[in-house]
């Protein structure tokens, strides 16, 4: 998802791009440029935000694993 979320982003850059050259006008080309580049920020952060979550799920998952094993050891005779 997070790989989808960038690629996603690239794509409106190159359109914003390309759209924005079509324009035949410099400050036409700046807006659909500074337009693409913002809506893609959002995609970015969507990106960032998943992969910390991910990070942070991996990091409960083996702490939590951790303590089961603990637990299970001290209950061994």
């Amino acid at each position: 998802m997070v790989l989808f979320l960038q690629i996603i982003s690239l794509l409106i850059i190159l359109s914003a791009l390309i759209a924005g050259m079509t324009t035949a006008s410099f400050s036409g080309f700046l807006l659909y440029l500074a337009g693409g580049i913002l809506c893609s920020a959002v995609f970015f952060a969507l990106s960032r935000i998943l992969e910390k979550q991910e990070a942070i799920l991996y990091n409960l998952y083996k702490m939590q694993s951790s303590e089961k094993y603990t637990k299970e050891k001290s209950l061994d005779p």
